[in-house]
């Protein structure tokens, strides 16, 4: 006998929960929103740069961390700044994060 969903609702989605979530349309500029860090520290591991390496981050350079991850999320005074990939035995800017 085979059957069929009518819907779906996502409780959670790695450390975001339903109960922490507001309707896009809901949003006004007093909304509280989830920091970055705490989005992503869900799903990659986060790692804190210094103030050498964050103008290395900025300028796209090859980064050597010694990380076995395949993503990190650099952060620079607890703030996320970038998005980086593992590239052999470097790690290279996928996504910068800075306003």
């Amino acid at each position: 006998m085979a059957g069929t969903m009518s819907s779906l609702v996502r409780t959670k989605v790695e450390n975001i929960e339903l109960k922490d979530c507001v309707n896009l349309e809901d949003v006004t500029e007093n909304t509280q929103l989830h920091e970055v860090e705490t989005v992503l520290s869900g799903v990659m591991k986060l790692y804190e740069v210094s103030d050498g390496m964050l103008v290395h981050v900025k300028n796209g350079k090859k980064l050597y961390i010694n990380r076995d991850e395949d993503l990190l999320c650099l952060t620079h005074q607890r703030k996320a700044v970038a998005i980086v990939y593992k590239d052999e035995d470097v790690y290279r800017v996928k996504r910068g994060l800075w306003g």
